[in-house]
């Protein structure tokens, strides 16, 4: 008798010593979620905490990325907008500062050319808050004052340059935007045998006619982006020097982002957001209030990828005697040609689904979110614990 009632505490010993490795294990794991396990007192509490534990981990979001190399012998050239590094052409500009001079000083009749220079950041300040659009950029350099040729894969391009304007380099011009005709891929050839396939452009930069400034360079500034993109030269663009010869060698890749919760971006992009870009642009710089806020609707995007022009190049008057020199200065050829074929894509997806989250409520894979090295090592001491107890009987 006394055997079976030694036999029975000895098994009860050996039960309760088990589970106080396991609640021992539950409270100190680093595994998310465990802690609250090995703490409840009752199955309905750890049942509980197990629910709460997959439901938590869903609801953080996680995510995860996804990379795919595509090659794409079509796909679509990218943009190019053009700036010139300095946006004021001096005669036009001076023609504005006399304007401008006699609305703010009337009964004025003389001046000097120091008066007038001294007048520039009011005058594009006053065209700016008077949304006078069309004079600001009279004042600038068109495409014609200073593009010589434009040609991909030997197909003439000088009409394929749309216009636009940025708020630090005056006129832009986009080659290749998404509503150009006609739209180049990499698979528009010509009739024509093409050496080298890309977008071949030469410019005549007369640094004469600049405005004398110090706050602009001599040049162009070059932005690659995708065709359906808002340009911002002024963050990401290249600077060109002239007299030299430039080779701008791209690859393409495109990222898309989960939409809400997992991130703020945003898929809804209006066709008028270049004029609503440079309107609201316009009346941030006009208030002080506005700069000191911020718009809640201004996300980032989710997904990242006309007119007939004429030769009109300005030179100096002894331009034909000094040909060499302001040709050799002022001169700026710039090469565009995609480097590799292949599209590397970064698409974000959701980790968990709610196919995951009721499988780790249902304790499939509950247990093993959240786990780390440190978990597993945990685990394993877990392990070794129990077989070291089983033996040791």
């Amino acid at each position: 008798m006394d055997n079976i009632v030694g036999s029975i505490e000895q098994k009860h010993f050996t039960e309760q010593r088990r589970r106080s490795i396991v609640i021992d294990y539950l409270i100190t794991t680093s595994t998310h979620g465990l802690r609250s396990v090995g703490r409840a007192y009752s199955t309905c509490n750890r049942i509980f905490w197990i629910v709460i534990s997959a439901i938590l981990q869903y609801f953080a979001y996680p995510t995860q990325t996804k990379v795919e190399i595509n090659l794409d012998l079509s796909m679509d050239f990218p943009a190019v907008t053009i700036c010139s590094a300095t946006p004021n052409r001096y005669d036009r500009v001076n023609i504005s500062l006399i304007n401008f001079f006699y609305r703010l000083f009337p009964s004025y009749v003389k001046f000097n050319q120091s008066i007038l220079n001294s007048l520039v950041l009011p005058l594009y300040m006053d065209l700016f808050n008077r949304n006078q659009i069309k004079e600001w950029q009279s004042t600038g350099y068109q495409l014609a004052d200073i593009m010589l040729y434009c040609n991909y894969n030997e197909i003439d391009c000088s009409n394929a340059f749309i216009p636009s304007i940025s708020s630090i380099f005056g006129n832009c011009y986009t080659f290749n935007w998404k509503t150009s005709i006609p739209f180049f891929a990499l698979n528009s050839v010509s009739n024509t045998f093409v050496l080298r396939q890309g977008l071949s452009l030469g410019f005549y930069i007369p640094r004469e006619s600049y405005f004398p400034t110090l706050s602009y360079d001599a040049g162009l500034v070059v932005l690659l982006h995708d065709n359906d993109e808002l340009p911002l030269p002024n963050e990401n663009g290249l600077y060109l020097q002239p007299g030299l010869s430039h080779s701008i060698i791209y690859r393409k890749s495109k990222t898309t982002f989960l939409p809400a919760p997992y991130s703020q971006c945003t898929s809804n992009i209006a066709d008028d957001l270049l004029t609503c870009a440079f309107n609201s642009e316009q009346k941030l710089v006009a208030s002080e209030e506005l700069q000191t806020l911020w718009c809640t609707h201004c996300a980032p995007q989710c997904q990242l990828l006309n007119g007939t022009n004429k030769t009109n190049i300005l030179v100096p008057d002894d331009f034909a005697q000094r040909f060499d020199y302001y040709f050799e200065r002022n001169y700026l050829k710039v090469f565009i040609g995609c480097g590799i074929k292949y599209v590397t894509k970064y698409k974000q997806e959701a980790k968990l689904s709610f196919v995951d989250t009721f499988s780790a409520i249902g304790g499939q894979t509950g247990l093993w979110i959240g786990l780390s090295v440190l978990s597993v090592i945990e685990l394993i001491e877990l392990l070794y614990r129990l077989v070291h107890k089983l033996i040791i009987q």
